[in-house]
């Protein structure tokens, strides 16, 4: 039983390692793009654009739309460190269940 436990565990860590690494590239690459030298710049007169006036305000307006994606990438951010929590906690049930050799 204790070695289904330990492999259960062991499983969920190379699972929470993985999708950190994917989720910490991604927000590292957020991280760069939004900084002062990023090419996020290349976005700073989106709004003198005209709007195609049939199009609802939110959607037509780039501000908006980098603003979510902002809002979306911080909540990106907050997972990221639960999930890093959730990894240090599995580390220590890993202790627990590790067999002794």
């Amino acid at each position: 039983m204790m070695q289904k436990g330990f492999d259960w565990t062991d499983q969920r860590l190379d699972l929470l390692n993985e999708l950190l690494h994917v989720l910490s590239g991604l927000v590292d690459e957020w991280d760069t793009f939004i900084s002062p030298n990023g090419d996020i710049g290349y976005f700073s007169d989106l709004d003198e654009l005209p709007i195609n006036s049939h199009e609802p305000r939110e959607l037509g307006c780039p501000s908006s739309s980098l603003r979510n994606i902002k809002q979306t990438f911080e909540k990106l951010e907050m997972h990221c460190r639960r999930l890093q929590s959730l990894k240090e906690s599995l580390i220590k049930d890993f202790e627990v269940v590790r067999p002794s050799f």
